[in-house]
């Protein structure tokens, strides 16, 4: 068996899965590879729009459909659970404390309080509790991964995500079922568990400070994730700033080893500007790597850009790493820790680890804007 680029899986023992939300990501993503993978099996679906759950559970010929996810995480020949719902924290404890392996979205949580939990939780029933931090599984960044780690002293970091609307985006891509039959009250409800979560993160702030620290949970902690596998654990926030009515945060981070990275993460009204770079400056040699969007990544690869001076001359390499999707290899390595009896690549302590630097971003912003 191959662990992530899985171009094979032996001993194709099939994984029953529920899926909990079946929103975009599961819908552009997730399902379309569970169905295509013969080592899972989608057993069942959960969604608090009933209308949605019948469209897909149709078109996947799946016929244990859920509202409430208690009644998906409670069937017995349910071994596995994807988490990709609006709100992660209950389901993934829900799912854990009755004996499921989990494959929750990014982010995993909000607050560190949440994350032990759900640490606790999956290391006493003895299941598996993975991330789904897709461009962990890039070739395109895997390749980059080891040519900043034989970097030659890197000094500064350089990140930008930026996002637009992922509506318009998917709405141009896809076909995406969609229906606005939710309760207003279980929207009102969902949200306070959000601001709950939010708040017992970074305590009660503006609603700026609130919808930054969403932004870089949200969408930053990719970033961050990324940053902590290939530099370490920052040692401090030097400083951070939020702008925009909260909808962006640069941040100055010192990594050690007179290395600093400048991050910034942001939402664009320019609607179809999309990607995430990372520059990385070394004494000798300067790597660049730009991502697709996720959504379009099916075939459209991470470009890395290397430049270095060889005998006075600029030299330059471009790479295009193609292979498999992200979200596909992910979803093997999944299975493959579950059947292996494996950790995962990107698991609960590494990103407590990332929710932990996304609460000292918003801190350092505290701590010089006076806010308590």
């Amino acid at each position: 068996m191959k662990e992530k680029d899985g171009k094979e899986i032996m001993n194709k023992k099939k994984i029953k899965i529920g899926v909990i939300g079946c929103g975009a990501v599961a819908q552009t993503m997730h399902l379309p590879y569970l169905s295509e993978l013969d080592c899972f099996e989608i057993e069942a679906l959960c969604d608090i729009s009933q209308k949605l759950l019948r469209k897909v559970g149709a078109r996947y010929n799946v016929r244990k459909l859920f509202v409430d996810f208690h009644d998906l995480v409670k069937k017995e020949d349910i071994e596995a659970v994807l988490v990709s719902s609006r709100q992660h924290f209950e389901p993934v404890i829900a799912a854990l404390q009755s004996g499921k392996h989990v494959l929750v979205e990014k982010p995993m949580c909000f607050s560190l309080q949440e994350a032990e939990k759900i640490i606790e939780a999956s290391q006493r029933n003895n299941v598996k509790l993975m991330v789904a931090y897709n461009r962990r599984f890039d070739p395109g960044f895997e390749y980059a991964q080891r040519k900043m780690a034989n970097m030659k002293k890197p000094t500064f970091i350089r990140v930008l995500d930026i996002i637009g609307s992922n509506k318009v985006i998917l709405n141009d891509m896809y076909d995406l079922y969609q229906f606005d039959d939710v309760p207003a009250e279980t929207k009102h409800e969902l949200q306070i568990k959000q601001d709950r979560g939010i708040e017992e993160a970074v305590g009660r702030v503006p609603n700026n400070v609130r919808l930054a620290y969403f932004w870089v949970v949200a969408l930053g902690i990719h970033d961050i994730n990324a940053l902590q596998v290939s530099f370490g654990n920052p040692r401090r926030i030097i400083s951070s700033q939020i702008w925009n009515q909260g909808l962006y945060t640069t941040s100055i981070i010192d990594y050690g080893e007179d290395t600093q990275c400048v991050l910034t993460i942001g939402s664009t009204n320019i609607t179809k500007r999309v990607g995430m770079e990372i520059v990385v400056f070394g004494v000798d040699e300067i790597i660049d790597v730009k991502f697709p969007l996720a959504w379009c990544s099916k075939g459209v690869p991470a470009t890395i850009r290397t430049s270095k001076m060889e005998n006075g001359n600029l030299v330059e390499e471009k790479v295009l790493a193609f292979y498999e999707t992200s979200y596909k290899r992910q979803l093997k390595h999944f299975y493959d820790c579950i059947i292996n009896d494996r950790q995962p690549l990107t698991g609960a302590v590494e990103a407590s680890k990332d929710i932990q630097v996304a609460i000292k971003i918003i801190e350092a912003y505290k701590k010089t804007s006076g806010i308590k």
